[in-house]
């Protein structure tokens, strides 16, 4: 994509010496067609109808949104301009800032497309749209812009207009009310008494009242405050180890004399006298830890093997405790580049998935769920700069996921809202029990997220404690966000608020059609399906091993990276010149062109460089490489503190379970994750998919989020049996039917970030994407089906009064 790019920018970009007429008719288009959009702007509402009015208002909001996505994306993915690569010829002075998407661009498009929604304004819109053909032309011709940038400010003019349009009703009302008003206050105060009561009037608009002049008060007090500290919150984020590149080394503790033990403080001083050194070497920001009782973890930013300061730790004076070296890793610092560039891509398109999706099903209301969302995400960056914590790989997946775990709270009241609504409550009254009866729906199903987060974390689990950290925030975030804030939100905006819909139709109360699924009928199938299923995975387990990554068993691990496509055949003969047999050789990246050794044997530093001797023979000096090495003990180690994980996830969150619900619900939720572990292992199993250290974390997100889809379901049924259901067959799945929808939207948002990490990530997430992906899908249709079906198995049987009432 980006040879092409740059081949098309090459044939489209002026010459060195271009015709004198063509460059200026270029130039002017460049520079001063732009200011075509505020002209139209302001004569629109100068001498358009009310309608016209509130249109060039949306107009003007959507131009914004695009401006304001397109910082977003340049600062997540900063492509450089033509002129910043030494592509081309320049004829246009510009600052060297991101090029992609082009801001000129986005604002004419995302006001020309808007314009196209209103007849009245269709042929303004439709000039605007074509003078942009020419303008992206001019700024490509003149050297500061690639084609690509003008397609990116199409699809983001083109999201904008779309998101503004489903919030028509707020600019056409409300907005339009405001905007009116101040506008004769600031600029006609001799109509003001007159033009405006007449105006509203005929409009059927009222003066906005004091609780919604305070929601726009405090939306506008966090845009700002978001918009001036992010920034500074970026500069000061202390990026990963995998991003920066360097050298990690365990360090296991052993007694100064014999028969005596390892103290906590002496691990300490330990450590201390560590990082003493790394910083009087001069890494920066070296991190020393403390990893459980008798081990030191040193992440050494920028440096590679064989520097001088790894031999100053290993030789270091005056250590309290004899240090052996256990584990050690050098990250490339090209890969983490690649690998942090992707991700942020992946996590953008994650974000604009999430919020179109909360837009277009719930309109305005949409629009506070993408502000809280935006607030919990901006907090939990805050909290990370305020903690001095690391932005590893793995922390900014859950950065990722945290898009969906935090909109879910928001999904929840509103699909409860929708349900009042349809009972015939008027929308701020449907609102409020909405966010009411979904309280303790989301504080349960948070719950169980927040405490396999907390068990990973006390489980210290280096590779992943950014990840358990990160999920850990996410949930004070979200909740304080996504559900104290959003609920206040609502109330201020829709107190007045008398209309029979709530998400811009009316919603009648349905009732459940003949040929309704029968989930109860259909568990003992999926229970039956499932159990095969489970019992192919565990003869594929018993027939071939599972396949572990390094970090589970004893040996090392060497990735290569080339600078040109290679095959399996060439990288296994390099690496046998060496004189060392590796256990297996992969090919991976997007060029074919990443080689991923794996060697039974624990390889020294001279036969690690042995092995990259062969390849830069062939390749050259430019061929990079990554190595993780792991002890037996540590292998041993770490893979018993991963089954014990996951059990004390289940554990810990069938317990939560036991207390607020019963022995029974505890059994059915249980039983439902379980099989949703089950099913992913069986997966991995049967196609042999490497199973990292990643997996595990990606285990306690499927245990976190199938009970959280059951706790869902359950709450239903037992605020049914409150009300005096039966407990039967039919009871359970006319709940099941109403908890469906919120169900699927729920898992929907999480689902978005795993498979955009999947698709767009960096290459060493895709089995740890893959393996949420199936665990979530698995997990949200056990909760539908054999979750339900399992509860009524061990319920007793109803009495024949009733088997009547139902």
């Amino acid at each position: 994509m980006e040879h092409f790019n740059q081949t098309l920018f090459l044939l489209l970009n002026a010459s060195a010496h271009p015709p004198a007429l063509l460059l200026g008719l270029a130039r002017m288009l460049a520079a001063q067609a732009i200011w075509l959009v505020p002209l139209t702007l302001v004569a629109g509402w100068l001498r358009g109808a009310p309608a016209t009015r509130a249109v060039m208002l949306r107009a003007a909001a959507a131009g914004l949104a695009g401006l304001f996505a397109n910082q977003v994306i340049g600062l997540a993915w900063p492509h450089p301009r033509p002129f910043a690569l030494g592509l081309g010829h320049t004829f246009l002075a510009h600052a060297a800032d991101p090029s992609f998407p082009s801001d000129h661009l986005t604002l004419l498009w995302a006001v020309a497309f808007s314009l196209l929604t209103h007849a009245p304004t269709r042929g303004v819109g439709l000039f605007l749209a074509l003078l942009g053909l020419p303008v992206a032309w001019a700024r490509i011709y003149l050297g500061v812009h690639f084609p690509l940038d003008m397609a990116g400010a199409a699809g983001v003019a083109a999201a904008s207009a779309w998101g503004l349009l489903r919030c028509r009703r707020l600019f056409e009302g409300p907005v339009y009310a405001w905007a009116l008003a101040a506008y004769h206050r600031l600029f006609a105060p001799r109509l003001a008494a007159v033009s405006t009561r007449s105006e509203l009037q005929s409009r059927r608009y009222h003066p906005m009242s004091k609780e919604r002049r305070l929601f726009i008060t405090v939306v506008a007090a966090l845009l700002v405050a978001m918009a001036a500290t992010f920034p500074a919150l970026l500069r000061h984020t202390n990026i990963g180890l995998e991003f920066k590149g360097g050298y990690e080394i365990v360090y296991q503790a052993r007694p100064p004399a014999p028969g005596a033990a390892v103290t906590h403080d002496q691990l300490v001083r330990a450590a201390t006298v560590l990082e003493e050194i790394a910083n009087g070497q001069g890494v920066s920001e070296p991190l020393v830890n403390v990893m459980g009782a008798d081990q030191v973890r040193v992440e050494l930013a920028g440096v590679k093997a064989g520097d001088p300061v790894i031999a100053d730790l290993q030789n270091a004076k005056g250590l309290p405790v004899r240090l052996a070296e256990k584990y050690s890793e050098t990250v490339g610092g090209v890969l983490g580049s690649s690998d942090l560039h992707a991700t942020l891509f992946a996590g953008l398109i994650a974000l604009g998935a999430v919020y179109g999706f909360l837009v277009w099903a719930y309109r305005g209301k949409g629009l506070i769920a993408v502000l809280t969302t935006t607030i919990s995400l901006w907090l939990l960056l805050a909290a990370f700069v305020a903690l001095h914590a690391p932005l590893s790989l793995s922390a900014i997946v859950a950065f990722v996921l945290a898009i969906g775990i935090a909109s879910d709270a928001n999904i929840i009241a509103y699909e409860r809202a929708r349900e009042e609504a349809g009972s015939g409550h008027p929308a701020h009254i449907a609102l409020h029990l909405g966010a009411r009866k979904s309280f303790w729906t989301v504080v349960d199903a948070n719950a169980t997220v927040l405490i396999c987060a907390v068990i990973l974390l006390l489980a210290g689990l280096g590779p992943i404690r950014g990840f358990a950290l990160t999920t850990l925030l996410c949930i004070f975030f979200s909740f304080a966000a996504n559900v104290l804030l959003a609920r206040w939100l609502l109330h201020l905006w829709y107190r007045d608020d008398g209309r029979s819909h709530v998400f811009g139709r009316l919603i009648a109360p349905a009732a459940a059609p003949s040929h309704a699924t029968d989930f109860v009928r259909l568990g003992g199938t999926a229970i039956a399906a499932s159990t095969l299923l489970f019992l192919a995975g565990a003869y594929s387990v018993a027939s071939a091993p599972l396949n572990l990554d390094i970090e589970f068993k004893a040996g090392t691990a060497l990735d290569v990276q080339v600078d040109q496509p290679v095959t399996q055949e060439a990288a296994t003969d390099l690496i046998s010149r060496s004189g060392i047999d590796p256990a297996t050789v992969a090919i991976g990246g997007a060029g074919r062109n990443m080689v991923a050794a794996r060697f039974d044997d624990v390889l020294d530093t001279a036969q690690v460089n042995s092995v990259v001797a062969q390849f830069r023979k062939v390749y050259g000096p430019s061929v990079t490489f990554a190595e993780n090495t792991a002890d037996p003990a540590v292998a041993r180690t770490l893979a018993r503190q991963s089954v014990l994980v996951v059990l004390l996830s289940l554990l810990g969150t069938g317990l939560f379970i036991l207390w607020r619900f019963s022995w029974r619900v505890a059994l059915a939720s249980t039983a439902s994750v379980v099989s949703a572990v089950l099913f992913v292992m069986s997966v991995f199993a049967l196609a042999h998919l490497e199973i990292d250290i990643t997996f595990i974390a990606a285990m306690l997100i499927v245990v976190a989020f199938a009970l959280n889809e059951a706790v869902v379901v359950f709450d239903r049924i037992r605020e049914r049996l409150r009300e005096g259901a039966p407990a039967t067959a039919k009871t359970v799945n006319a709940c099941i039917r109403q908890v469906t929808r919120r169900s699927l939207f729920t898992v929907l948002t999480v689902v978005a970030g795993a498979v955009s990490l999947f698709t767009f990530g960096a290459e060493p997430l895709q089995m740890f994407s893959l393996a949420i992906f199936l665990g979530l899908v698995w997990g949200t249709f056990a909760s539908l089906f054999i979750a339900p079906r399992v509860w009524l198995t061990l319920i007793p049987p109803p009495t024949p009064e009733q088997w009547k009432a139902a």
